[in-house]
């Protein structure tokens, strides 16, 4: 048997992108920073941020327990869809796996997220993200194989240059999207998600089936880090949207760090660099964005 594994990223997610080695495949490694309300709010700029809560997120109709009655599965849409019964894991520090081994062939990466590369080449990822104990870190995971894609739609986002190495000339800036999908096909009959803690003590394991949607067997599922309010999306309640400044991509510098000095020095006194909607657009409100960097890890 095999079936799609279709997972969407949303909100405060850094994606590390390893550089294609022959013989080895890529891969994107997916942290989110720990934006809690338990966390220390001040950014490296002396703003305060919003707190995010982040989570997993499956259809409870793929949940592969025996002698259970599974609901009819949700609707997908361009991610992992709104399933009517779902089931949530906070993350407290931890690291998720899909249970799927290294695949590889070369991975499709188009993530149309901001490339820290192209307005942040003074920085680069805190060494300890792949220790056991990370700091402001709320979980990893590490994905191969298939195809993660994200397409930037609506309003253009312009960034500061303050922390590149030659900030003079045009800004960067581009149309960016509040998430990235995933895709993947797997061949077996269901997969066991893990989740441990940085040591690798497992703490929860899921086990998920594959259900007919729109004719093909798929898994569906939501791994997510967005603001406090509303952050299941659920319609029932107001969707958070970015209108002119997305101040909440700031604390995806706390997974990031000067390669020589430290943020105040290399700021001198300005503002971390974070998304700001170019004038005089009235369309295309986005949700937190996350970014990208590409280096070998």
């Amino acid at each position: 048997m095999s079936f799609e594994l279709r997972v969407e990223f949303a909100g405060l997610c850094l994606y590390m992108v390893d550089p294609l080695e022959e013989g080895t495949g890529n891969k994107v490694a997916i942290l989110m920073p720990d934006a809690r309300k338990t966390a220390d709010p001040m950014h490296k700029d002396g703003e305060d941020g919003e707190a995010h809560v982040g989570y997993i997120r499956f259809d409870l109709a793929n949940l592969g327990v025996k002698g259970m009655t599974l609901p009819t599965p949700g609707k997908l849409d361009d991610g992992s869809g709104s399933p009517p019964n779902e089931i949530i894991h906070r993350f407290d520090g931890q690291e998720l796996s899909f249970g799927l081994d290294l695949d590889p062939n070369p991975m499709n990466v188009q993530i149309g997220v901001p490339d820290f590369g192209k307005f942040a080449g003074l920085l680069e990822p805190v060494p300890d993200l792949f220790t056991d104990a990370p700091k402001n870190l709320l979980m990893r995971t590490i994905i191969s194989g298939g195809t993660i894609e994200a397409h930037g739609l609506g309003k253009t986002w312009a960034f500061s240059s303050v922390l590149h190495s030659t900030p003079v000339g045009d800004r960067y800036s581009d149309q960016f999207a509040g998430f990235a999908l995933w895709t993947r096909p797997v061949d077996a009959e269901g997969l066991t998600i893990t989740i441990s803690d940085f040591k690798g003590n497992p703490a929860v394991r899921i086990p998920l089936i594959p259900r007919k949607i729109d004719g093909k067997q798929v898994i569906a599922i939501k791994v997510a880090n967005l603001c406090s309010n509303n952050p299941m999306e659920w319609g029932e309640y107001p969707l958070r949207t970015v209108v002119t400044h997305d101040l909440d991509f700031k604390w995806l510098y706390r997974l990031l760090a000067p390669v020589s000095g430290t943020y105040e020095q290399v700021l001198a006194g300005a503002e971390l660099p974070f998304p700001r909607a170019i004038p005089d657009q009235a369309f295309g409100d986005e949700d937190c964005m996350g970014g990208c960097i590409t280096i070998p890890f």
